[in-house]
């Protein structure tokens, strides 16, 4: 399996750094913003890493399989359907938190510590003309970006987490053009009605999580400039500076280091020796 080399959030960004310095600017950076403001950048690079990890995944199956693919279709075995819909489970969680994560930008830099936790409730507050302060761009940015992206994704996060396992059955075929895999998200991520849930729309699962990614993407990016307007209008002296948040607090190294041992053990197939153990004691 490839290693995953994640881009730094400077790359994803790089209007970041300076909204940072203008909202901490003069200000202590408390071990309470740094915990909030920094969820932004580990979020967005961890729903990248479950984008990459499934796609590695694929690229092994369709290697793993290809032998058996002339010119023809394979049905995964449901063990590796599983370990991609681990993936795409993991990655809805990310980019939900992504968008819950702005509204801590959003309360700093408008001063205004009411706004819901959720982003789902701050565009319904909107909608109702709560929050005046977000107004003008900053408002129809926030409320495209839900409408055509946000919303799809915590639908399917919900969906995924509350009700049914959202990948459908998934097909390796080989065709002149190479090698392909057929899989599916469900055609309408509202519905939680499991009797009714249809893939009849062949509404593909990578087109899906790679359109929503780089446009959540184009929107972050595009909020940032927006905020920065917002807290520049009313400062005297624009900066570029910029000041990107340490993730956590840094551990110091000390003359004996403790740990574990890589590869670490027990590993799951230890763990299920002992679990057996335990199970035939029981009889």
């Amino acid at each position: 399996m490839m290693a995953i080399d994640l881009p730094k959030i400077d790359e994803l960004i790089p209007g970041l750094g300076c909204l940072n310095y203008h909202i901490f600017n003069n200000k202590n950076l408390s071990g309470k913003l740094q915990r909030r403001t920094e969820q932004i950048g580990y979020f967005i690079r961890g729903a990248i890493y479950s984008y990459e990890k499934l796609e590695s995944i694929r690229s092994d199956v369709i290697e793993s399989i290809s032998h058996r693919l002339s010119n023809g279709a394979v049905c995964l075995d449901i063990d590796i359907v599983d370990t991609m819909n681990y993936e795409i489970d993991q990655y809805f969680y990310c980019m939900r938190r992504v968008a819950d994560s702005v509204i801590h930008y959003l309360s700093l830099t408008y001063g205004d510590n009411s706004f819901p936790s959720s982003f789902n409730d701050l565009i319904k507050n909107i909608r109702k003309d709560k929050h005046k302060a977000i107004a003008g761009p900053v408002r129809g940015l926030l409320i495209d970006y839900w409408d055509r992206f946000g919303l799809p994704i915590k639908n399917y996060r919900d969906l995924a987490t509350h009700h049914t396992l959202i990948l459908s059955n998934c097909i390796a075929y080989k065709t002149e053009n190479g090698f392909g895999m057929s899989m599916h998200l469900p055609d309408d991520p509202s519905n939680c009605k499991l009797d009714s849930i249809s893939y009849e729309k062949e509404v593909s699962a990578m087109r899906f999580l790679a359109n929503s990614l780089l446009n959540t993407l184009i929107f972050l990016n595009h909020l940032v400039e927006q905020l920065l307007d917002v807290l520049v209008s009313s400062n005297d002296k624009y900066d570029n500076s910029s000041m990107f948040i340490t993730p956590r607090a840094m551990m110091t190294l000390k003359t004996r280091v403790t740990g574990e041992f890589v590869p670490f053990s027990p590993m799951t197939s230890e763990m299920l020796v002992v679990l057996k153990s335990v199970l035939a004691s029981k009889k």
